[in-house]
């Protein structure tokens, strides 16, 4: 299937419709889990190894993502390393088209959010070095993690609730 072809912009939001987003359920679809502060959000680049398109437009949230530098405050399930850690958000604006993920546009700058992130490979099919944020929730002022569907829930309860049974 063969997308919109160059000339024309695109302007695409993803709403990936699953279960209730609870916590417990969050936590276990994601490969990691963390508490994170975010520091930069780079621009929009093409999900390719070159970082730069040829041919037809992207036609989905994966197609695009920006680069992101988070420290890593815990780790509540997975593996991640203490400290500055490089992600992708998914979503982003090149040129025209703008592109984005509804479970991850909780991310509006720098600041304090529980990221989930996912393995996810770029549009070839390539592994890549970087995990994906395949959702994030905003840490508010009252240090309470704001959830869909649990309501607001201070980080520490937010931890307990979703560590591994070590």
């Amino acid at each position: 299937m063969s997308g919109p072809r160059f000339g024309a912009c695109s302007d695409f939001t993803a709403v990936i419709e699953e279960g209730e987003a609870t916590i417990e359920l969050s936590v276990l679809w994601a490969d990691t889990t963390i508490v994170a502060d975010i520091r930069a959000i780079g621009g929009g680049r093409y999900n390719v190894p070159s970082g730069e398109l040829t041919g037809e437009r992207p036609v989905g949230w994966y197609d695009v993502y920006r680069p992101t530098i988070v420290d890593v405050e815990t780790v509540v399930r997975g593996d991640a390393p203490e400290g500055a850690l490089k992600v992708r958000l998914p979503g982003g604006q090149l040129g025209c088209d703008t592109y984005y993920l509804d479970r991850t546009q909780a991310v509006d700058g720098p600041g304090p959010y529980v990221l989930f992130l996912g393995w996810e490979p770029d549009v070839r099919g390539n592994e890549v070095a970087e995990m994906t944020v395949v959702r994030a929730w905003r840490i508010n002022a009252q240090d309470e993690v704001v959830t869909p569907y649990d309501g607001n829930v201070p980080v520490e309860e937010f931890v307990v609730r979703g560590e591994d049974d070590r």
